[in-house]
């Protein structure tokens, strides 16, 4: 997916491919939930609401970061997410953070960092923060415990 996005970012623009790839996606998944005969729930509206005005948000950001720095790099950005959840949790849910996970945290964000050149300036734009919002934005949407 991530390769067909970058391929077509040159003539659509990022929220459209945005669009259209929840649609198929809403699509697939009414049909598989009709088939499986699972019935729509009205409790929690405002919160399937919030998560999926943030999934859409993710989405464009990725798409676009996507459109505008290499793809790899791009790839990096969104899959730190798990870190973002890690702190989020610490943050905002007051949950510990383990000595194992502590110790390992700055070696991935090292690790990150060397990855998207962190001494070519270049790599350092708006397009890049884009990337690490989008992180942030999956970190809050897609790791959400049920």
């Amino acid at each position: 997916m991530n390769a067909l996005v970058k391929e077509v970012s040159s003539t659509i623009p990022s929220s459209e491919a945005a669009f259209f790839r929840g649609l198929i996606g809403t699509v697939i998944i009414w049909f598989m939930m009709r088939h499986s005969e699972v019935a729509f729930s009205r409790r929690g509206i405002s919160m399937l609401v919030l998560r999926g005005v943030l999934g859409a948000l993710y989405l464009i950001a990725y798409f676009y970061t996507i459109s505008k720095i290499p793809l790899t790099d791009a790839s990096i950005l969104a899959h730190l997410s798990p870190i973002f959840v890690i702190i989020m949790s610490a943050i905002f849910l007051k949950e510990n953070i383990s000595g194992k996970i502590a110790l390992i945290l700055p070696i991935i964000f090292i690790g990150a960092l060397l990855l998207v050149k962190p001494f070519d300036y270049s790599s350092y734009s708006v397009y890049a923060f884009v990337g690490v919002l989008s992180a942030m934005l999956a970190a809050a949407v897609f790791n959400q415990s049920p």
